[in-house]
């Protein structure tokens, strides 16, 4: 669907669209070149993983052999609502990306359990006793900031024993197939992680670049 005849007859608005162009061919080029350190990741993942499987034998790391399904998750990816790129303004392409993060991975550290789950309050929660008074100006506003900043930092603390306390840390998955993993087998699983990373980045960029690519073609002068 071509674009409207205002935006074709801006001057302004067909740098815009140039603008956009060029990042799209930019960040088309940063896309093949992940997808290259993609099969780089993988490729050497699964080389280790047969060198593991050598080493430990075939029955240690295989459909097979005991796993820690049951755990929660090292990684979880997260799929979010992201912004969707407009022409009213030019393109910041760190902003641009920064934004249109629709895929995200976070790491899990502790499993906490359903029964315990400690809060704390925020900042904003925190109440000051209103009949200290209004006078004497800053002395008093000054006392009354050290006593909120004090009562945030000891619930804080409070906040971390209590996640020390409740909290379990999860197990590396990699102690599933052995207690003394061997070296390849330590770098298949840096090579599979860096191979989630890599997709996701992936998945993101090429989020941006359909949008991009429907910028330009809808709003491209026609000929």
């Amino acid at each position: 669907m071509p674009g409207s005849t205002e935006f074709q007859q801006s001057p302004k608005s067909t740098r815009v669209l140039d603008h956009y162009l060029l990042d799209y061919l930019d960040l088309l080029n940063q896309y093949n070149l992940g997808y290259e350190d993609l099969q780089f990741h993988i490729q050497g993942a699964f080389l280790n993983l047969s060198k593991s499987k050598v080493i430990l034998g075939p029955s240690r790391i295989g459909p097979n052999s005991y796993d820690l399904t049951p755990r929660l998750p090292t990684k979880t990816i997260l799929i979010e609502r992201s912004d969707m790129i407009s022409l009213d303004k030019d393109l910041d392409r760190l902003k641009m990306i920064e934004n249109n993060r629709p895929f995200r991975v976070v790491s899990n550290q502790y499993e906490y359990p359903a029964t315990e789950n400690p809060q704390i309050p925020s900042s904003s929660e925190v109440s000051v006793d209103s009949t200290m008074g209004h006078g004497n100006g800053l002395r008093k506003r000054n006392t009354e900031v050290v006593s909120i900043q004090s009562n945030v930092v000891a619930q804080e603390q409070d906040h971390q024993n209590q996640t020390r306390l409740f909290s379990k840390e999860i197990p590396d998955p990699i102690l599933q197939f052995t207690a003394l993993p061997p070296p390849p087998l330590k770098t298949a699983q840096t090579g599979f992680s860096d191979t989630l990373d890599d997709l996701i980045r992936l998945a993101n960029l090429r989020s941006i670049l359909v949008q991009l690519h429907k910028i330009v073609v809808d709003n491209h002068p026609t000929t």
